[in-house]
């Protein structure tokens, strides 16, 4: 406020005074200004956020359908739990060179089995 003062003053005291009070002024009404330009800018960073978070949550049955398309319907998923658990309760396998494949990879079209021989 006593900035505003001087200012309104500064005419009469001269060349000297009027430049060194209107650097003053200007470098004030600068700074607010910039203060002000950051703390919008950290309101609109916030108020973007939280819309976008909004926007982009999923609901209950969006959550469910993408579950379906990445790991299968819950039915499928229980199948290939029991198989593998299935696959875990077998004997060990003789590791002769005649023996039976003791790891499939299934790519869906087709499988391979591999077997390791003791070195």
């Amino acid at each position: 406020m006593f900035l505003f003062n001087t200012a309104i003053w500064a005419p009469l005291c001269g060349d000297a005074c009027i430049q060194r009070t209107g650097l003053h002024l200007f470098g004030a009404i600068t700074l607010i200004g910039c203060a002000t330009l950051i703390l919008a800018g950290f309101v609109d960073l916030g108020i973007s956020r939280a819309l976008f978070r909004h926007d982009q949550r999923m609901t209950q049955t969006e959550f469910k359908r993408e579950q379906k398309e990445e790991f299968g319907s819950p039915e499928l998923r229980k199948g290939r739990k029991s198989f593998a658990h299935d696959l875990g309760d077998m004997p060990p396998q003789d590791l002769s060179s005649e023996a039976e494949p003791t790891f499939w990879l299934d790519s869906g079209t087709g499988s391979s089995g591999s077997t390791t021989a003791p070195a």
